[in-house]
């Protein structure tokens, strides 16, 4: 999205997760993505939300947002898969960071732990809590593929 619009792309997986997977102090990383805002005064495409270490400094600022809800069953496999590739083929992520079998299976912070964890409670609370988080933005909300498709189409963008 952000080639299509010719506009700077910032991952805020790639600013939060410091060397050996240990998290970003929250000023901090309030203090760096701010800058990274500052700096694109024509705007930017940010991916990830970190809702409650941001508090809403994205979404506040954003003309859109865009969230994509897919059905919890679609989501857990999606990352699942994505996850096992990344380990499979020891996929360097962030700052030195790889996801490894260990980290899926052996590990309290396991992201599929995490997902499994969150499952009851994974629409609802979330939807509006990021719908408030957005304010003035126009929200966008894609709950299915085929949201999602429509919404690539209608802006000619590529998937």
């Amino acid at each position: 999205m952000a080639d299509d619009l010719d506009l700077p792309y910032v991952e805020l997986d790639s600013i939060h997760w410091l060397p050996d997977w240990e998290d970003i102090d929250a000023e901090v990383f309030r203090k760096e993505v701010q800058g990274i805002i500052d700096e694109n005064p024509d705007g930017w495409v940010i991916d990830g939300n970190y809702v409650g270490k941001l508090q809403g400094l994205v979404t506040g600022q954003a003309e859109t947002v865009v969230y994509v809800d897919m059905p919890w069953r679609v989501w857990f496999w999606r990352v699942f898969w994505r996850s096992m590739t990344r380990a499979w083929r020891n996929e360097h992520l962030w700052n030195g960071n790889r996801e490894t079998w260990r980290n899926h299976f052996l590990s309290r912070d396991s992201l599929i732990l995490f997902m499994l964890k969150r499952f009851r409670n994974y629409r609802g609370k979330r939807v509006e809590n990021f719908r408030a988080a957005a304010g003035a933005a126009r929200f966008i909300q894609l709950s299915s593929r085929g949201a999602l498709n429509r919404f690539y189409k209608e802006r000619g963008l590529d998937r």
